[in-house]
């Protein structure tokens, strides 16, 4: 995981016509009533990570936009995705795919909800924290075979 998530940005998301919220280092905490609006900044992030926006078009317009801009290792980013008739994710600007877009999320971003811890389902994340444990190495592990082991 690298970075901070310094700002989000979200233009026509459900109910809220546009929004920016920016965070300070170390813990952010979003507290608020039922209904004030929490669920839907998740529900943001989640549209950068490969999530669905079905409902998610407000009224405002014909697409929704969310923007959120990183900083600090491994280097500052802007991540943005437009969802309306066609979805156009974007990396620093330029226009990805949206796999692109999820990988380069994933590298940032964890959620967790209730009942739900996204990053820890995928097996690829998975071998990530594992190797992260890892000390590093100059050149890739050999396989010795093990001992009794037919070849094969």
């Amino acid at each position: 995981m690298g970075g901070m998530l310094r700002r989000l940005e979200v233009q026509n998301l459900a109910v809220i016509r546009e929004a920016a919220l920016d965070f300070a280092p170390g813990l952010n905490v979003l507290t608020g009533e039922t209904g004030a609006g929490k669920s839907l900044l998740v529900d943001a992030l989640a549209l950068l990570l490969g999530g669905r926006a079905e409902g998610l078009i407000g009224p405002y317009g014909e697409s929704l936009l969310v923007t959120t801009f990183f900083e600090g290792p491994p280097g500052e980013a802007v991540l943005s995705r437009r969802v309306g008739a066609r979805s156009t994710p974007r990396v620093d600007g330029e226009v990805v795919t949206l796999k692109e877009l999820q990988a380069e999320a994933e590298r940032r971003l964890s959620l967790h909800a209730q009942h739900t811890a996204l990053a820890l389902l995928s097996p690829r994340r998975q071998r990530e924290a594992l190797d992260a444990l890892l000390p590093r190495a100059s050149s890739p592990p050999t396989r010795r075979p093990t001992p009794g082991a037919r070849p094969s």
